[in-house]
């Protein structure tokens, strides 16, 4: 029996210790690097729909060039960084910027520079590793 205490002691404090550790942001203390922004705008009314991924996976959405960021979910930190890691690996090296009236964007947030890839300008062919990448994003999207 003081087994069993010790060891659901043990597991509460380390719960405990990790929730701690794990820092949840809000619009008001907005990370200023290390994540990935990505959405689509332009048009007729101009306009633009951002999506943010965080590295601890949160997700915030934000309509407008002056949009209010808001919490959007999350998809968990695992997942997150991998995706990070990926765009730094796969698309970060594209230098493509070909928007169109409507177009398409990724963006890289790192602590000394900004990496961005833009496209939507008809007749021009989008590296397939762009595509697919902003496609799987799509699909982390929290559903509504």
């Amino acid at each position: 029996m003081k087994i069993m205490l010790k060891c659901t002691f043990l597991f509460v404090l380390a719960a405990l210790c990790w929730q701690c550790n794990r820092i949840t942001y809000t619009a008001e203390n907005f990370p200023t690097e290390n994540y990935l922004a990505f959405g689509q705008g332009g048009g007729f009314a101009g306009s633009l729909t951002t999506h943010y991924l965080l590295s601890n996976g949160q997700f915030f959405i934000s309509e407008g060039i002056e949009g209010a960021k808001l919490s959007a979910g999350e998809i968990g930190k695992g997942k997150a960084k991998k995706m990070l890691k990926r765009y730094q690996e796969e698309i970060q090296p594209y230098d493509f910027q070909e928007p169109g009236n409507r177009y398409s964007f990724l963006e890289y947030v790192a602590a000394d520079t900004t990496y961005e890839q833009q496209w939507g300008r008809t007749g021009i062919e989008v590296p397939e590793p762009m595509l697919l990448f902003f496609q799987d994003l799509q699909l982390l999207l929290p559903q509504e």
